[in-house]
């Protein structure tokens, strides 16, 4: 098993557990909000969400990269298969920020109320995009036999 794919199941697993726990913490609120203020609520929580994914982005990949002496780091076709996958998610980050921009965000919107969730649900769509694109990669190269 690669790197590579190691990195991938591991931010799929960190994010599954940060959707799980942010999900559970709304339905876990003691009483009804107002809509405001379950908005604010949920931009509080991507806000982290954004902090979250991007430290998990730049952790995995330093420890990616990191050297071992005894071990391959990264060979070439790691790195094509990352590449693609890169542009995968920065194809699923721009169409989730645009589209939830269009469909979810009024037009009377506070920017820094709406920002958070546009940005942390376009990071969590994107990296789970990069991290299944690199899955799937690996998987239809191994059984193709190339």
């Amino acid at each position: 098993m690669s790197r590579l794919w190691k990195m991938a199941w591991i931010n799929i697993v960190v994010l599954g557990i940060v959707f799980i726990l942010s999900v559970l913490l709304i339905m876990l609120l003691p009483k009804p909000l107002s809509r405001q203020k379950l908005t604010e609520l949920i931009a509080g929580l991507l806000s982290y969400w954004l902090l979250i994914i991007l430290g998990l982005f730049v952790f995995s990949e330093v420890w990616t990269k990191r050297r071992h002496n005894d071990h391959i780091g990264c060979d070439e076709r790691d790195l094509l298969i990352q590449v693609r996958s890169l542009h995968v998610g920065a194809w699923f980050l721009m169409g989730v920020f645009l589209y939830m921009w269009w469909l979810v965000v009024p037009e009377d919107a506070l920017v820094k109320l709406w920002m958070p969730i546009l940005l942390g649900s376009s990071a969590f769509a994107g990296t789970i995009a990069y991290s299944i694109a690199i899955l799937f990669q690996y998987g239809w190269r191994g059984k193709s036999g190339g």
